[in-house]
């Protein structure tokens, strides 16, 4: 065993271009409080930013499939080796990529560009697309991977960087502080995965040193920027649709006072935050904490807009949304999905359309802004399903600042719905969409609905963010 390694951990895009990367912002201060040189490179927004306005497509929830897509090899072919060259300017031999579901295809190309430039780097990937066995097998280019690191990464990280010989492989002590093992023995790519980190504090908060945050910045002058945190990991509720909920199981909870100092210091190092973008995947699901947060914030005066994804709560009171929006919330993500009970129950969403409208109603009335997400075309949804859906967003119009996502139905890798096509009565037909084992929802039925959602929200002139390229998308569905 020699000292830990350099290391370059590179963001691919796509990413949200808003933030600097939470994950990797975490690592790299992990990596250095325990004596590890590391090199940031945010490829993600040096792309988003080279790019005018027409271009930037591809960076919105709604068309993360465009990276799938011809298109990507018609933009970007050209450019992998000066995205090549970058990397290697920085001159360390053991690189680390963060990758999403849609980055793969990037990634793959870029490895490809790599290994012909430089063939003796130590490629490790982790992030949120190594945590699926299905992701890791049929999508990525294993040959050109060494490692993939699966799970809560600081720690794992740390491991292998000490434990690594001058030939790029493993010692055996590695096995003390992971597990390790290979999807396919005679394939290249080593996963490495440590037990969930419960106590979220034990983990330093991200300093953000590494990353120039005007990249990031807000605004005609650039001058306001947001920066991410966390107050939890993992969630309360089993949405069958959720892929995120699976990856980051169990649901765990930091300590008011310590993410009240986080921010604190976060204020007191940089003059120009302009608000916090919460990255919980239910940043409302534990009430004392959120009780507790508030009243520190308050009570320390700290003047600072927050925002983030939060789930229908009929237990939270208007004392509580009051007190947020006094704390600086700002706006609530809020993942409705749809208005309709037949619909919620099948999705496990774990209240009623009588409790969500309840609940988007007295957000609004607070002063919070509501920013919904909708899924049309749920197994199961029937047209009347849909139509009551349609009557409940024209109903309560005005209790909604925008549909944030609108998305057709989709079966993400892990969730429940892909997982147990039978028990949601689906199937995948060969060189097709799925379909509803009675064929009454189809993609052409999906389609409509969309369409038809979109052109319903228009007419109540409802911003609609996110808009699926249908094109696009049916061309990637026929492969």
């Amino acid at each position: 065993m020699e000292k830990a390694r350099d290391i370059l951990l590179v963001e691919l895009p796509p990413w949200d271009p808003r933030t600097a990367p939470l994950g990797i912002a975490y690592l790299a201060t992990f990596l250095r409080s325990r004596g590890v040189n590391v090199k940031i490179f945010d490829l993600n927004i040096e792309m988003y930013n080279s790019l005018n306005d027409e271009r930037k497509k591809g960076w919105g929830n709604e068309d993360f499939h465009w990276w799938q897509s011809s298109g990507l090899q018609e933009r970007y072919m050209l450019m992998f080796d000066q995205f090549v060259d970058r990397i290697l300017s920085f001159d360390t031999r053991v690189i680390g990529f963060s990758a999403t579901l849609p980055s793969i295809p990037f990634l793959n190309q870029l490895l490809k560009c790599l290994q012909k430039k430089s063939p003796d780097k130590i490629i490790i990937v982790g992030g949120p697309a190594t945590f699926f066995k299905e992701a890791r097998t049929k999508d990525f280019d294993r040959e050109l991977i060494d490692y993939f690191v699966i799970g809560d990464g600081e720690t794992v990280l740390f491991n292998l960087l000490i434990n690594l010989n001058n030939n790029g492989k493993l010692s055996l002590s590695i096995r003390t502080h992971c597990n390790v093992w290979r999807d396919n023995l005679f394939e290249r790519g080593i996963c490495l995965q440590a037990p969930k980190t419960m106590d979220l504090d034990s983990i330093p908060p991200p300093t953000f040193e590494e990353f120039d945050l005007s990249l990031y910045a807000e605004g005609s002058k650039k001058r306001n920027f947001t920066l991410p945190i966390i107050f939890s990991k993992g969630c309360t509720r089993r949405c069958t649709f959720c892929s995120d909920r699976v990856l980051s199981y169990p649901f765990r909870c930091r300590k008011a006072e310590n993410v009240v100092k986080e921010i604190s210091a976060h204020i007191k190092r940089f003059n120009n935050i302009y608000s916090l973008r919460l990255n919980d995947l239910s940043f409302n699901a534990d009430l004392r904490f959120l009780d507790e947060f508030c009243d520190r914030i308050i009570a320390e005066d700290i003047r600072i807009k927050w925002y983030g994804q939060a789930q229908v709560r009929p237990d939270m009171d208007e004392r509580l949304l009051s007190k947020m929006k006094m704390a600086g919330c700002r706006q609530f993500d809020l993942g409705l999905e749809s208005l309709c009970d037949h619909v919620l129950s099948m999705m496990r969403k774990g209240y009623t359309s009588l409790e969500a409208i309840r609940f988007l109603k007295a957000t609004k009335e607070t002063g919070i802004e509501t920013n919904i997400l909708l899924i049309v075309g749920y197994p199961g949804e029937t047209e009347e399903d849909f139509k009551i859906t349609l009557e409940g967003i024209r109903q309560n119009a005005k209790y909604i600042d925008r549909i944030g996502s609108l998305n057709i139905c989709g079966m993400p890798v892990g969730s429940e719905l892909r997982n147990h096509p039978k028990k949601h009565n689906f199937l995948f037909p060969p060189q097709s969409d799925w379909v509803t084992t009675d064929y009454t929802n189809t993609y052409e039925v999906r389609k409509r609905r969309y369409n038809e959602a979109i052109r319903r929200c228009n007419d109540l002139n409802i911003p609609v963010e996110c808009c699926l390229d249908l094109e696009i998308f049916e061309n990637i569905k026929r492969g």
